[in-house]
C-alpha cells in the first residue's frame, strides 16, 4: 500500500519505521509483533484481537457459499463475471 512505502522512505525515526513494518507484516496474522520479533513460530495464547485467521476463514466460506447460490463454481468466477 502507498502508506507503507511512503513511511519506509520518508519517516526518519527508525523505531517508527520498525513499528510500521511489523504492523504491516502481522496484519490478518495469527502472529503477534512480539512473536515475529522473537522469531517464535508457536502461537501464543492470550493475545486477543491479534488473530484474524478465523474471521478470514469465515469470509472465505461465506464467499464460496454465496458464489454457489449465484450459480458460480467459486468466488473467482463470480468476481470476474
Amino acid at each position: 500500500p502507498s502508506f507503507f512505502s511512503a513511511a519506509m522512505q520518508h519517516v526518519p525515526d527508525r523505531d517508527i519505521r520498525k513499528q510500521v513494518y511489523i504492523g504491516y507484516l502481522t496484519r490478518a496474522s495469527e502472529f503477534t509483533a512480539e512473536q515475529l520479533e522473537s522469531k517464535e513460530t508457536e502461537k501464543k495464547e492470550g493475545a486477543p484481537g491479534k488473530d484474524n485467521v478465523p474471521i478470514i476463514n469465515e469470509m472465505l466460506k461465506l464467499r464460496k457459499e454465496v458464489s454457489g447460490l449465484l450459480g458460480f463454481n467459486n468466488y473467482a468466477e463470480q468476481s470476474l463475471a
